[in-house]
């Protein structure tokens, strides 16, 4: 991310030296750096998040059950939204 920061600055400079319209400089970025490494970064995510865990003596095994209750009341509520304006109105 940090590395990001300087090289997305350089490549907006380089698009707006050649008159390249902002919208289309964005997308290229966004092609071109965010989406091709954002699953990579999920993943890494994932794997500090469930080191912290272990870290602070909780199972990181007990996460698949967390994950798979959070599904089940997903489906009963009707998805992700439908549980937000639920818990949003109390």
């Amino acid at each position: 991310m940090s590395q990001g920061f300087v090289v997305v600055g350089l490549i907006n400079l380089l698009f707006l030296a050649f008159g390249i319209p902002d919208f289309a400089s964005q997308m290229l970025l966004e092609l071109g750096f965010a989406r091709p490494g954002s699953r990579k970064q999920e993943s890494e995510a994932d794997y500090i998040g469930l080191m912290m865990m272990a870290q602070s003596c909780f199972e990181p095994e007990e996460a698949v059950a967390l994950w798979g209750r959070m599904e089940e009341e997903e489906g009963r509520s009707g998805g992700g939204a439908a549980a937000v304006s639920e818990y949003a109105s109390e």
